[in-house]
């Protein structure tokens, strides 16, 4: 069974926007000095999956409260995100946690959907 990487990733970028994040663009190997800047998270979606990783920078709502969020294809859907950077301004300690809390809660989420959720079907 496949697995359709946009679906994986489109969800994830939506379930931070919904909680106040907002993509500000993404990247990926192929062209890795090209901020692709985007309304539509389908479009970075796709960006992100074009090559097995990619990138997408996520602001929050307070002066420098930004993430990088690192995407890896082939991992299970609920791990896409292996790891995610921040400014580390002592001040945003607490944004930082809810930003945490937020991915947490989308992982826990995507695990319990099962892999036949995720998969692609005759429609992708």
């Amino acid at each position: 069974m496949r697995t359709n990487w946009e679906k994986v990733v489109e969800s994830c970028l939506t379930h931070l926007t919904a909680h106040g994040f907002t993509v500000q663009y993404s990247t990926n190997p192929e062209e890795p000095h090209n901020k692709f800047e985007s309304d539509s998270l389908a479009s970075h979606a796709e960006n992100i999956c074009c090559c097995d990783e990619g990138r997408a920078r996520v602001t929050g709502s307070l002066p420098d409260e930004r993430y990088t969020l690192y995407f890896v294809l082939g991992n299970a859907p609920h791990e896409v995100v292996c790891d995610y950077a921040y400014s580390s301004k002592p001040e945003l300690s607490r944004a930082h946690d809810w930003f945490a809390a937020v991915l947490s809660a989308w992982s826990d989420w995507a695990e319990e959907q099962g892999d036949e959720y995720w998969a692609v079907t005759k429609e992708d």
